[in-house]
Formats: structure tokens, sequence, C-alpha cells
């Protein structure tokens, strides 16, 4: 079997996977008459592709601080990491600049990811939900999964299984369409 193939067969397993939780999911819960349902699962997936943008002045500061940050951050304690990256989050990244969408995304899923490390699930939920709300357009970009991997498993960590669900889905649904863009 050719890379190619295997590749296709891969996503197209993913795919299968995927549609076999949402099944399971949607028909193993209790009838839609029950007032303590679970609440659905929201697997909807804006996304677009990262156009580069011309060069910036207001860019370049945007990137020189982010960088600074992550290295200042890579020199600290948890606690002190975690405060830093949260003022770099302050930062708004230049509108129509792509590497700056790119390098938030990236800062989103350390900072949360910390907070998991940290024991703060709460907070990385709070920190991700407005971020990754399914009717948000998601940067097709490792950054952006990463940070719907985090943000299900701080739902996880909280007992919201079905927003965890959710969030792996689609998850792994950007995940797919990073790998297509690689097969082109």
């Amino acid at each position: 079997m050719t890379k190619r193939r295997f590749t296709r067969w891969r996503s197209a397993a993913s795919a299968l996977v995927l549609l076999g939780v949402i099944t399971i999911a949607a028909c193993g819960g209790p009838s839609d008459s029950d007032p303590h349902d679970p609440p659905a699962l929201d697997t909807r997936l804006e996304t677009h592709a990262v156009l580069p943008g011309q060069p910036s002045a207001a860019g370049l500061e945007y990137v020189q601080a982010i960088a600074q940050a992550h290295s200042q951050a890579d020199r600290s304690e948890h606690q002190a990491a975690l405060k830093i990256l949260m003022t770099a989050l302050e930062r708004t990244p230049p509108a129509g600049d792509g590497t700056a969408e790119l390098l938030h995304y990236e800062l989103l899923a350390r900072t949360s990811e910390l907070m998991l490390t940290e024991r703060d699930p709460e907070r990385a939920l709070r920190l991700l939900g407005p971020h990754l709300a399914p009717e948000r357009s998601l940067p097709i970009d490792r950054g952006s999964a990463r940070c719907l991997v985090a943000l299900g498993d701080a739902a996880a960590q909280t007992g919201d299984h079905a927003l965890a669900m959710s969030s792996y889905a689609r998850a792994l649904e950007l995940l797919t369409l990073l790998l297509e863009e690689v097969e082109t």
C-alpha cells in the first residue's frame, strides 16, 4: 500500500471513528422528552486557511512580544510562567496578519495546557471557550487543534462530557483537514 493510499485510509478511518462516537452518543442517551437529557454534541467546525499577508510594524511588534513572553515563561516556574503567558494574551494580534493569528492560537494552547498541568480546568475553560466557540472560524493549524484538545481535556476534568466529546471530535476533524492539506 502506498503512503498516499495509507494516509487516505487513515483519514477515512478517523472519520468513521468520529461518526461512530457521534452516533453512539446520539443514540445511547435518554429520549428527547426527558428533561434530564445531556446537552447535544455540537461538532460544528468553521475553518479558514491562514493567508500570510503583508508584513507590518504592528505584526513584527506582536511577534517579538510573544516570542519574548515564551522565552521568559521557559525560564520561569509554573505559576510565574502562567502569569507571563496570561499577560501576553492581553495583546491582540493585528487584524489580517496570519502569522500573528497562528502565534495567538499557539499561545492560547500553551497557556491552557499549563492551566491543566496546574489542575485549574475551570480557568482553562474560561480562557478557551470564547476563542473556540463552534460558530467562530478557526485557522487550519496545529495550534487550533491543540486548543480544541485542551478544551476537551478541561471539559472532561470538570465533568462536562458533552463538551469534551464535541471538542475532541472538532479537533479530529481539524487534524483531518491538516492531513488533507499536507497530501495536496
